[in-house]
């Protein structure tokens, strides 16, 4: 008469899931069974973060702050890595800066071979302006190397993603000792036009780091997949 279920993931995946198939039910408790207070796990909550209109030339390190980056695995390095943003009427600029280890390398492996996500680097999803199932994806290593793509919110069976062999974005990466800073020019383009006002936004940005074969992920949005749907959100503000 009594089920107990405790699920843990250490790894946020885009595609994983759970389920559970109840074989047999009562509609009254056994013989000494009690019923115990539900207890309500809440529900999930639309976040609606600000980015902030640019005026006149943009001034990299005076973008708003839209948060910093949470580690996926508990194992990992705690890296404080933070991410900033602005728009104006042709583009959209983002601002990472990423610590890490003194006098460490930032690791290019997947450059010489063009595959952008087994380098350090950095990834993120914005929902397209003029297609409210499909996000534009990119990957962009410390190299300079990108893969991007319109690919689906939601993957259902059949689902092609469009690859997209040269972009409109263009980065920047600046190294020092302990930290490095990417700056990075999205043009409304290419996401399908400037979203109009008030218009909601799902995103994500994402940290890549491998070391020594391994991979770690650093993400803005603390939930169960890489991209958000319409958990996390953001809008244009004056």
């Amino acid at each position: 008469g009594k089920l107990s279920l405790t699920l843990y993931m250490e790894d946020i995946s885009p595609n994983r899931s759970m389920d559970l198939e109840i074989l047999a039910a009562a509609a009254q408790l056994p013989v000494g069974a009690k019923a115990v207070k539900v207890v309500q796990l809440g529900k999930k909550v639309t976040a609606v973060l600000d980015v902030k209109r640019v005026k006149g030339s943009v001034n990299w390190q005076k973008l708003p702050m839209l948060g910093e980056l949470t580690a996926t695995k508990a194992t990992m390095l705690p890296l404080k890595t933070t991410v900033s943003a602005g728009w104006d009427d042709k583009n959209l600029y983002i601002l990472y800066t990423a610590n890490d280890i003194p006098g460490r390398k930032p690791n290019t492996e997947g450059t010489k071979i063009n595959k952008p996500w087994f380098s350090d680097g950095v990834e993120f999803f914005l929902n397209r302006t003029d297609e409210e199932g499909m996000l534009f994806h990119i990957i962009i290593d410390v190299g300079n190397v990108q893969y991007a793509e319109n690919m689906t919110l939601e993957r259902k069976a059949g689902d092609k993603n469009i690859l997209i062999p040269k972009s409109m974005v263009k980065a920047d990466y600046q190294f020092k000792n302990d930290h490095w800073t990417c700056r990075i020019t999205v043009p409304w383009a290419q996401l399908g036009g400037k979203p109009a006002a008030g218009k909601l936004i799902p995103f994500n940005f994402m940290r890549n780091r491998r070391d020594q074969g391994d991979c770690s992920y650093y993400t803005l949005v603390p939930s169960d997949k890489y991209f958000t749907g319409k958990q996390f959100q953001f809008k244009l503000t004056e």
